[in-house]
């Protein structure tokens, strides 16, 4: 990297460098930072595409000890493969600087570091570049992941213990039944993404928050005779999604019963069908609309707990074909 040398006022920057450095800050890196997004905002795409290799690459960002490196692989080309290298990387290369990490468990000789503007733009040209196979960060720091669809807009977000369990998953049967690693893989997470970006309408994310609350208390209470080997896979995602959810859901929302009523059934139906595919629950004398019923009894808000129980009572069939309006009893 060349050196350059910048003129400024003895004054002013002894000044600037004091009240940064009160604040822990170094006014170097400060204005490096600055000089970063200057280029970011005046330099066009088209000097992005000359550093774009010519071959088949994927993308990928490692956050670790408050550090996020950016690099493209020219070797580890499916989400798949990024998963078992990070996988090495959170067991071996944590204790290294993130690049060091980066090197040694995604090989050297095919990685090559770039800037955070270039990923972004490398993102956005998927959907209509055939070279770039798969972007993804791996997040150390919020224990979480993030995939980026090949449109360029849409992007999974997952908590890293589901997503190493999915991994787990996708090992084993790629093993045991001769699967494809990748497609495997894709087929164990989905379901399991506790966000999806562009963010749903508001309400919407809180709502999931609820429900996935409601799922999880009802996991560990109503159903704790439930064989553990059943039920301790479920309890883990669920508490990992709530982490998730609870650290970009809007509290004020939380407590704004009109704006979640809208998305209450649609999440009710998922965390339902989520509980009811992985628990074998059938086996303990369950059905779906216990289970629904045992999950919306835990809401303690009286006005959303009444609102989803209105749902379950209209969609359970009943003898004949009709439904019944009949009375539940709340255990807390």
């Amino acid at each position: 990297m060349a050196e350059r040398k910048i003129n400024l006022d003895d004054r002013k920057y002894d000044a600037l460098k004091r009240l940064l450095a009160a604040q822990g800050r170094d006014i170097d890196e400060e204005i490096i930072a600055q000089i970063e997004k200057l280029y970011t905002r005046t330099a066009s795409e088209d000097e992005y595409e000359s550093e774009i290799p010519k071959d088949r690459m994927a993308v990928y960002g490692i956050k670790a000890q408050g550090e996020t490196q950016y690099f493209i692989s020219s070797r580890i080309l499916t989400l798949y493969q990024s998963a078992v290298c990070f996988r090495d990387y959170e067991t071996y290369g944590k204790d290294l600087t993130v690049d060091s990490g980066i090197y040694e468990c995604f090989g050297e000789e095919w990685t090559d570091f770039i800037r955070e503007n270039l990923f972004s733009v490398l993102i956005k040209a998927m959907a209509n570049d055939e070279r770039i196979t798969v972007a993804a960060v791996y997040n150390l720091d919020s224990e979480t992941v993030k995939v980026y669809d090949r449109d360029g807009v849409t992007v999974k977000h997952y908590t890293l213990n589901s997503f190493f369990v999915a991994l787990d998953a996708a090992e084993f049967a790629h093993r045991r039944n001769d699967v494809d690693a990748e497609y495997a893989l894709r087929k164990e997470l989905a379901g399991y993404e506790y966000l999806t970006e562009p963010l749903p309408p508001q309400g919407c994310l809180e709502a999931k928050l609820l429900i996935c609350e409601a799922a999880l208390h009802a996991v560990s209470t109503n159903l704790d005779y439930v064989d553990c080997k059943y039920t301790d896979p479920l309890i883990a995602v669920l508490y990992d999604t709530k982490i998730g959810l609870q650290s970009l859901a809007n509290e004020s929302v939380m407590r704004n019963t009109e704006v979640l009523k809208p998305y209450l059934k649609e999440q009710l139906d998922y965390y339902t069908d989520q509980l009811w595919a992985d628990g074998y629950l059938e086996y303990y004398g369950w059905d779906r609309t216990a289970l629904a019923k045992a999950i919306v009894c835990t809401i303690e808000e009286k006005d959303l707990r009444d609102f989803a129980y209105s749902y379950i009572v209209e969609d359970a069939p009943q003898e004949g074909g009709e439904h019944t309006d009949e009375s539940y009893e709340i255990t807390m």
